[in-house]
């Protein structure tokens, strides 16, 4: 046991003999520890998070990874079960945007849970922590690529060309 986490285990016995020892993460540690950890806030780690089919990450205290079909930790080993959907991993939604399998699936099930522009926002929140402000693009290219393949989308400097001229035109109104 991770003497971190001593205060968090309840070790439950059903008839007396047997004993089994539950680990207990709470929705605000996992979260705390895990998805607003410093790392997550970088550019190249998102990328990573949202493209590859799992990860391992070496947290302060402990181990986490992720994979699609859940994330785990040290003193959670099948699996964290956050009880606020808020608290949910904010990246299992977009990996499944990004996933042509779930794409298909979820299609006409639940639109407009993530788009195009919550993965512009995302990145864009982290964008700032680049080492070189030179990668911005570089570093978003690959979720871009992945984006116009999953969703069937011609992209032009990194933005949708069917919505091109709207983004690019100016509304005078605004001004008035």
């Amino acid at each position: 046991m991770l003497p971190a986490y001593s205060e968090e285990c309840v070790d439950i016995s059903l008839d007396g003999t047997w004993t089994t020892r539950k680990y207990i993460l709470t929705d605000e540690r996992f979260k705390k520890e895990f998805d607003d950890s410093t790392i997550h806030t970088r550019p190249w780690v998102m990328q990573e998070r949202y493209m590859s089919p799992r990860a391992l990450y070496f947290g302060r205290r402990q181990l986490f990874w992720e994979c699609r079909e859940a994330e785990a930790a040290e003193t959670n080993p099948f699996g964290v079960t956050l009880g606020q959907p808020g608290l949910k991993s904010r990246y299992e939604d977009v990996r499944d945007y990004l996933d042509k399998k779930s794409v298909a699936r979820t299609r006409n099930a639940q639109p407009g849970r993530v788009d195009f522009y919550h993965l512009v926002g995302e990145y864009s929140r982290c964008a700032t922590n680049l080492s070189f402000h030179s990668d911005k693009l570089i570093a978003f290219s690959a979720i871009l690529k992945q984006y116009s393949t999953v969703h069937n989308e011609e992209m032009v400097a990194g933005m949708r060309r069917r919505c091109l001229e709207k983004r690019l035109a100016l509304d005078t109104t605004v001004f008035l």
